[in-house]
């Protein structure tokens, strides 16, 4: 039962420890945020998924994609002390939205990792 929760702090440890825009103000926002991510993931993603599938169809598949990045973003809303802030990568500016999609496709690959390993 707890065990996503704990995977999902881990990761999100790991992902402020590593990048320098993931900021998490204290151990208990990094609760709180791992619970909000893991029921937005578990339970509203399906749905939104199921949902949109016709866009997520013709798009092949790129719009899931689209709603992680959105999930995310409403991760961040609901949690005070949790921040993605803009990022610079070789030189290239991206704004708040492309590093969220950067920092969900990073969150993707290391859950599936930390799922494999827990």
């Amino acid at each position: 039962m707890f065990r996503p929760i704990i995977r999902t702090a881990l990761v999100l440890l790991l992902l402020a420890w590593l990048l320098p825009t993931v900021n998490i103000l204290n151990w208990v926002t990094l609760l709180i945020a791992s619970i909000v991510i893991t029921i937005l993931f578990s339970l509203i993603r399906p749905l939104l998924n199921i949902l949109l599938l016709p866009i997520n169809i013709v798009t092949l598949g790129f719009f899931s994609t689209v709603i992680n990045t959105l999930l995310l973003y409403a991760a961040l809303y609901l949690v005070p002390g949790f921040t993605i802030t803009p990022m610079v990568i070789f030189g290239i500016y991206f704004n708040q939205f492309f590093s969220i999609m950067l920092i969900s496709f990073a969150l993707g690959f290391l859950m599936s990792v930390a799922k494999k390993l827990i």
